[in-house]
């Protein structure tokens, strides 16, 4: 165990290093007892294949590119589309010393809300690899809606990205599938909610999916941090600007696919 725990800091650490470099991710300031990096939209799997990834496109933008199989993100920055009816922010987050920070607590803050995006819906679906794979690092899974609050606590999912079944209580036993092996049950089969403990040698991997089925909504993450005697908030947001996910009211019928033969964009 102490060498996977060393193994699992040595690749985060390499991460973070790596993350000012590649510009796929964003860091912290140095006044946070922690550093933290950010993935948008990751491509990876959970549970069955194959996963598809949709996003509105406004009609005037003009011809959408083919999907890109190593970043749905900047597939979706290239197209200029949002996305339609889930967002998953990966966060990654390690202590800078041996000396504890807790993470307290997480809330979703929602900043604009508005009718459902217009435009056509666009779908990325890759059934082979890199997918159907699960991730090489254990996750804490959380599931927030943006449908019944401006401020939804996320809560556990032991479901991975996905999230399809009924959303659990905080600190309850309360989920359909059981897992003994998921990284968010203790001992007793409980599922295990904030505060979580991390330092330079226990990181923590935390997967926070957002989902709507009524509105456009522009959001950001707070995680709340006490380490020291000192305590904060840190605001997690798309580089400088809000998350943005809406629902659609395309039919599943009409939204577009890419057929790799044709090299163009055709409905199901």
């Amino acid at each position: 165990m102490a060498a996977l725990a060393a193994a699992l800091a040595a690749s985060i650490t390499a991460l973070i290093t790596n993350a000012a470099t590649t510009g796929v991710a964003q860091i912290t300031a140095a006044r946070e007892p922690f550093t933290w990096v950010k993935r948008v939209n990751p491509v990876k799997f959970y549970g069955p294949c194959p996963r598809a990834y949709r996003i509105i496109v406004d009609t005037h933008v003009g011809a959408v590119p083919p999907p890109d199989e190593e970043s749905w993100e900047r597939w979706r920055r290239a197209a200029r589309g949002i996305d339609q009816g889930t967002t998953h922010v990966e966060i990654t987050l390690q202590g800078r010393s041996a000396a504890a920070t807790l993470l307290q607590g997480m809330r979703i803050r929602v900043v604009k809300r508005s009718h459902p995006a217009a435009g056509a819906v666009y779908e990325a679906d890759f059934p082979g690899d890199p997918g159907c794979a699960n991730s090489t690092l254990a996750e804490r899974n959380l599931y927030a809606s943006l449908d019944a609050s401006d401020r939804p606590t996320p809560v556990p999912s032991n479901d991975g990205p996905d999230f399809p079944t009924p959303t659990p209580t905080p600190g309850k036993e309360a989920n359909a599938q059981q897992d003994d092996n998921h990284p968010d049950k203790n001992e007793q089969g409980e599922v295990i909610y904030f505060p979580y403990r991390i330092t330079d040698s226990d990181p923590e991997i935390i997967d926070v999916g957002v989902e709507t089925s009524s509105c456009d909504c522009a959001w950001v993450i707070d995680l709340d941090w006490a380490s020291g005697g000192d305590s904060g908030t840190v605001t997690i947001d798309d580089g400088g600007k809000p998350f943005r996910t809406s629902a659609s009211a395309v039919k599943d019928s009409e939204v577009l696919f890419y057929d790799g033969h044709r090299h163009k964009w055709v409905p199901a």
